[in-house]
């Protein structure tokens, strides 16, 4: 088993730790992003789409960090990275892949990795709408527990890739658009709980 992957790359970053998780050891060859490796004819003979990560076993390559790690869990199946119910695996899938649409979101030029400054206001409102699911009942705390190691971490791992990204010069002259989105998220989040409140209060719910 062989992943190509790179340090900096959330997608990656999240197959290695399904790997983690189910004991499995692979082969590491670096794919260097900034350095325009994933570009090179050979890596391209080994996923033509040009991204990180791959994974290479029994003669066969894997792509799409997402369906890997659903692979992984189908002829692995312990630890489980999904819960026993459909409904609890549609859940976390759709939580999963919303983290994944906040990183296409916040991605920069093609071939290039996004700057923290970039990524960083999308980050915000993905969290951001985590919880206002979870405030809302949307995601009771029983599917949120198991949907931790798919999805809440994931983010988190996403987050933690991000700080190795931190260009401090674009972050200081962001600094006012990173802080306004933060303000205009909380902000909306407030109104969200407010209306919420006061639609219970009008029904007799408080």
């Amino acid at each position: 088993m062989k992943i190509y992957d790179y340090f900096r790359s959330s997608a990656a970053y999240r197959l290695r730790i399904a790997l983690n998780l189910k004991g499995l050891a692979a082969d590491r060859s670096f794919i260097h992003l900034r350095r325009k490796e994933q570009a090179a004819p050979g890596y391209l003979a080994v996923n033509p789409m040009g991204l990180v990560p791959a994974l290479e076993i029994d003669g066969r390559t894997l792509t799409q960090s997402l369906a890997v790690i659903e692979y992984l869990d189908e002829t692995h199946p312990t630890p489980a990275l999904l819960p026993a119910d459909a409904l609890g695996r549609a859940r976390v899938r759709a939580l999963a892949l919303a983290v994944a649409l906040v990183a296409l979101l916040s991605r920069g030029e093609a071939g290039e990795g996004p700057k923290a400054h970039e990524m960083l206001p999308w980050f915000i409102l993905g969290f951001l709408a985590m919880m206002a699911l979870r405030s809302f009942g949307l995601l009771p705390p029983a599917v949120v527990a198991p949907a931790a190691s798919l999805s809440s971490a994931l983010a988190v791992v996403s987050m933690a890739a991000l700080g190795l990204m931190v260009d401090l010069p674009g972050v200081t002259r962001a600094g006012g658009r990173v802080l306004g989105a933060g303000i205009l998220s909380l902000l909306a989040l407030a109104a969200m709980g407010c209306a919420a409140l006061f639609l219970l209060h009008a029904g007799g719910a408080v």
